[in-house]
């Protein structure tokens, strides 16, 4: 497991890319700073799936990824087996003129994150920097015209301190320096936009001297004027800053509000964006619920954590004989640590692997062996289909229409008495049933009950159609909604007043005069 910061992130960047760009899938975890931080936005069961987005959306406004996991699989046939390297990223939102992020960090989050070890230390001073696009075309466009300045940073005075520090051992060097001799300034902090104006400062008071980040070391270097043109017409300073602003995103555009652009308003959009980035998504715990629920009961595992669903088919019984195996790569330097992003995301990948196999291997001779493309195409069903907790469908699907509902048709529940009805009430009793959401209607003695399967709706009509204080029952839309009912009887006011003035006008004799309506 290779842990990238953002000191080794450029000498370790054509490794991580040429491994994800071999890999026959790659499998993803990620560590936020906060979870659900705004109760009104928590998931239920009344959601669809816009209402779920929209949540969710405007949830997440303010978190911020705080580690990556990224394990990429590659599959040898010859062997039946896949090799796993995985990188862990600590990242951070990047600091610079107009970029200035603020972010949640939720009590909650922190708490189960010290739990298992998280190392803040590694995102506070290595964590790899982030931009998004939109924020990239706004430095273009101070770039473009010249508006970055160092009296606007946010070290303004840490910056000129530096400058002339610096620029008094890089004057004194250059007296006895002979071309290409370099010279490293170690005490130039590793902060983008300290040594983007400490190197533009030296590179016009000392030209034509060349500066480069080498090793997250700044350096110096004496050179001709020849020289520092063709190094400045290969990669200008300003890229330079662009390409380590935008460290983790260059090439890894894993999280679209972090790494791409804004979360669009809209559902439709959102789905565009991601199938755009992302063509082919495959998510291991709706795959993991509907294999186990085809399994018998004595052989289902416990898919409720990462954890135990990983340990389960470590074991050679649940995996079969023919199952591919998977070696991690530097597994000896890479004790198990759950909630690590690296670790997890090469645990996720390891599932995903066997539920493959699991998933098609009992409509074959137990001896064959699966290649990695049948094992994919097993699992086209599940392809592009992110699971849904607690919504009125059981997952999205990012390349078209969404599957219809399989939760049961909402119930009523009506006070007996002209009282309003106790919300926490009916909860209590209805949590004997099972997960169920009450929602207030209009008038205020009735409720909107929502379950989460058909049993338990079933249940509740039957154990409670008695019961002395409600009345509970199917619900109507044109009965019980607050919306349409009034909408309906507005409609049949207006029909009756056409229908009477109708008879009326048949009923009069010719020659009568008009009847007033």
């Amino acid at each position: 497991m290779c842990e990238v910061s953002a000191q080794n992130f450029p000498a370790l960047f054509p490794e991580i890319k040429g491994r994800l760009g071999a890999a026959r899938f790659v499998a993803l975890d990620l560590e936020f700073s906060a979870l659900n931080p705004r109760p009104e936005h928590l998931p239920s069961i009344f959601d669809s799936p816009d209402v779920r987005y929209a949540k969710l959306r405007l949830g997440l406004e303010g978190v911020v990824p705080l580690q990556v996991g990224l394990t990429a699989f590659t599959f040898d046939s010859a062997l039946n087996s896949y090799s796993a390297h995985s990188f862990s990223f600590h990242v951070q939102p990047a600091a610079f003129q107009g970029v200035n992020r603020c972010f949640l960090l939720q009590t909650s989050s922190l708490a189960f994150l010290k739990l298992h070890n998280f190392d803040f230390n590694k995102f506070a001073y290595g964590g790899v920097p982030f931009i998004n696009r939109r924020q990239e075309q706004g430095l273009r466009e101070l770039m473009g015209q010249d508006q970055l300045s160092e009296l606007s940073a946010s070290n303004a005075q840490e910056i000129a301190e530096i400058v002339s520090r610096e620029g008094a051992r890089v004057a004194a060097w250059l007296k006895r320096a002979q071309p290409g001799q370099e010279l490293a300034l170690a005490d130039v902090p590793p902060d983008e936009e300290v040594r983007f104006f400490v190197q533009r400062a030296l590179r016009a008071r000392f030209a034509p001297l060349w500066t480069c980040v080498h090793n997250g070391e700044l350096r110096v270097q004496c050179v001709t004027a020849d020289e520092f043109a063709a190094l400045d017409a290969a990669q200008p300073l300003e890229e330079a800053l662009l390409e380590g602003l935008l460290g983790f995103a260059r090439d890894l555009l894993l999280v679209v509000a972090c790494f791409e652009q804004p979360l669009p308003e809209s559902y439709s959009a959102f789905k565009r964006v991601v199938q755009a980035l992302f063509p082919q998504v495959f998510d291991t715990r709706l795959i993991s619920h509907k294999v186990r629920m085809a399994q018998p009961e004595a052989q289902r595992w416990n898919d409720r954590c990462l954890q135990t669903m990983f340990e389960f088919f470590q074991q050679g019984a649940a995996r079969g004989g023919n199952a591919p195996s998977v070696v991690l790569a530097g597994a000896q330097d890479s004790p198990a640590q759950f909630h690590n992003a690296a670790w997890d995301s090469y645990c996720t990948g390891y599932a995903f692997i066997q539920l493959a196999h699991m998933n098609i291997s009992g409509r074959y001779p137990k001896a064959k062996q699966f290649v990695s493309s049948e094992l994919l195409a097993g699992l086209r069903p599940f392809e592009n289909r992110i699971n849904l907790i607690r919504c009125s469908v059981p997952c999205m699907n990012l390349a078209g229409a969404d599957p219809d509902s399989t939760r049961p048709p909402h119930l009523v529940i009506e006070a007996r008495k002209n009282s309003p009805l106790n919300v926490r009430q009916v909860t209590e009793l209805l949590s004997r049933f099972g997960y169920v959401e009450v929602r207030k209607l209009r008038p205020p003695r009735t409720a909107l009950i929502a379950c989460d399967n058909h049993g338990n709706a079933k249940r509740i009509l039957r154990e409670l159609r008695h019961h002395p204080q409600y009345r509970i029952g199917p619900y109507v839309a044109w009965k019980h909604s607050p919306l349409v009912r009034p909408l309906l009887l507005g409609a049949l006011t207006v029909s009756g007043a056409l229908l009477l003035w109708q008879l009326l006008h048949v009923a009069s004799p010719p020659g009568a005069p008009p009847v007033p309506a």
